[in-house]
This record gives structure tokens, sequence and C-alpha cells, in this order.
């Protein structure tokens, strides 16, 4: 969840700011993503702290690793120029 939002300067969410409504409800997406973080896991499972990551949290952490060796690539380039 964390992952795939884009903090804005002003401090805000940039993908729930995205799906809210800006005239009634504007922080409506992000009271859910505080609600959702602030319940206590159910009581059947027995060591909540185990849960195994889904395969989208791994899939946009691989991207942003891709896109930061690209940057990263991009910036040697304009740094060091080619001999």
């Amino acid at each position: 969840m964390l992952a795939a939002s884009v903090p804005l300067p002003g401090g805000t969410l940039l993908l729930p700011r995205l799906v809210s409504d800006h005239e009634h409800a504007p922080y409506f997406a992000e009271q859910v993503i505080l609600h959702q973080l602030a319940m206590l896991p159910s009581l059947t499972n027995k060591d909540p702290g185990r849960a195994p990551l889904p395969l989208l949290v791994w899939m946009i952490l691989s991207f942003e690793t891709l896109l930061l060796l690209l940057l990263l690539r991009l910036c040697k380039h304009l740094i060091i120029p080619a001999r």
C-alpha cells in the first residue's frame, strides 16, 4: 500500500488523492488507509507478523528498483561523458 502511493510535497498521497472526491470528501481515501492500518488483527491467526507478502508488493518493489538503476545509469552518463 505504501509502495504504491507517491507522497506529494504537501504530505498527502498521490493515489488516494486521485480517487477521493475533492469537493465533498478530499481525505476519504487517506482515512480508509488509516482505518485499515489501525484495525486489530483477527484472533484466529496465531502469528499475524508472519503473513507472506503479496506478489504485487514484490512487483512494485522490483519496478522501483529497476527505475532507480536506470536513473543511476542515466546520471552516470550525464556526469561522466563517454570518451
